[in-house]
């Protein structure tokens, strides 16, 4: 934008000195652009039709002083967009760059303008791609197929001003993509982050906890920024760990399986790497811990993945297997439950039992009477001899019927 800034100036002074001898050229193209650069500066609104007019002029100066002047309008301008879209075609680099200024400042009115502006991403001069970048930002509406490859190119372009007002636009309009349409962005941003200066930095690690679960792939080398130098990034990478860590354990039973299996690495990496470094700080310590628990997740659940593969290819029933130690917690305490019913119905049966045993040794026949056939040997009455103990003869039971003892 200080280039923009610059160039106003450049243009203001050309226009005065040109203005200074127009008492000899009169109504030249540099009186013209003159009078252009006053319209712009005074906001005059009745001078917007003729600054349209000034776009397809054969004067380069002109071009430039009107596109300018409709750059101060703001939303005036809405009905001269058509002419702001074909001037950023212009050959001249400051025409374009302004008339993207214009249509961003339409903002959505100009709709009609973002296939236009997304080829102007891609310009050969800085500032008409930084322009565009910035108009784009309020004039998009629509998931634009030149969008994503536009913003890659940007990216991995090597101008810093590029890269910033990249980020910047990705940051919003990226809602309007897919998980796979972001994961297209990560190694740029990545880069970006490992080897741009800090100000990138911190913007690249901000927009990678904004892009959620696809941004994954990072994961290391925001845990190398552990102990970065700048606190600003420092902070802005624990954050965004800590958001892509929340990530992975909500989304972890909605993910397919090549995208579990892809991350394990990068949280593995980030659970030892964290652990180095969690020494001197509670935050990282905690996101070591968090990591390491992610990683406890995903080995059992990738290794049941791996059980249950040829259990799948054998039968064409599908085969449910426990997904978390949440679960195999709840079947455990479910098999312990039943044990217990299954010991106490046992201990039922056994009392019942005897309860049957004793109540049927109560109630058989001829329980609690003497003998029917025993009887008590008596002494003669008057004898002198020396009586006998008793004799108890039992008489032998029928065999035919049962008596219990």
């Amino acid at each position: 934008m200080r280039r923009l800034t610059i160039s106003s100036l450049m243009w203001l002074g050309c226009a005065i000195s040109c203005a200074a001898g127009s008492s000899v050229f009169g109504d030249d193209p540099e009186q013209l652009a003159a009078q252009a650069i006053h319209a712009g500066q005074t906001q005059d609104l009745h001078a917007i039709p003729a600054l349209a007019d000034g776009l397809s002029d054969e004067s380069r100066l002109l071009r430039q002083s009107s596109a300018w002047a409709l750059s101060q309008m703001g939303g005036a301008v809405s009905d001269f967009s058509a002419e702001l879209t074909a001037a950023l075609a212009d050959q001249d680099a400051k025409v374009r760059c302004a008339a993207a200024t214009s249509l961003g400042h339409l903002g959505r009115t100009a709709w009609r303008a973002e296939s236009a502006l997304w080829q102007a991403t891609l310009d050969r001069d800085v500032d008409v791609r930084c322009a565009a970048l910035i108009a784009l930002r309020t004039v998009s509406v629509s998931k634009h197929s030149a969008a994503l490859g536009a913003l890659c190119e940007c990216l991995q372009g090597p101008v810093a001003d590029v890269q910033s007002e990249a980020i910047a636009t990705v940051a919003v309009i990226q809602s309007r993509w897919d998980d796979d349409e972001k994961r297209m962005l990560v190694p740029h941003l990545g880069r970006i982050f490992a080897t741009a200066n800090d100000d990138l930095r911190l913007a690249a690690a901000v927009l990678l906890g904004d892009l959620g679960l696809p941004a994954a792939p990072a994961i290391p080398a925001l845990a190398n920024a552990a102990d970065d130098l700048d606190e600003h990034v420092r902070a802005a990478a624990l954050r965004t760990l800590g958001r892509l860590a929340d990530d992975v354990d909500q989304r972890w039973n909605q993910l397919q399986a090549e995208h579990r299996t892809a991350l394990r690495r990068p949280c593995d990496i980030a659970a030892k790497t964290l652990a180095g470094h969690g020494k001197d700080s509670a935050e990282v310590a905690r996101l070591a811990k968090q990591f390491q628990q992610l990683m406890d997740g995903i080995q059992l659940t990738v290794g049941e993945d791996q059980v249950r593969s040829p259990a799948t290819a054998s039968h064409p029933l599908p085969v449910k297997t426990t997904a978390t130690r949440n679960s195999t917690s709840k079947v455990n305490a479910s098999s312990d439950r039943a044990w217990r019913w299954t010991l106490a119905g046992l201990a039922s049966c056994l009392g019942l039992g005897l309860l049957w045993f004793g109540l049927s040794r109560r109630m058989a026949p001829g329980r609690g009477q003497a003998p029917q056939n025993s009887r008590l040997a008596e002494p003669s009455v008057g004898s002198t001899q020396d009586v006998a103990p008793p004799i108890l003869n039992f008489a032998v039971p029928d065999p035919g019927r049962v008596v219990f003892a």
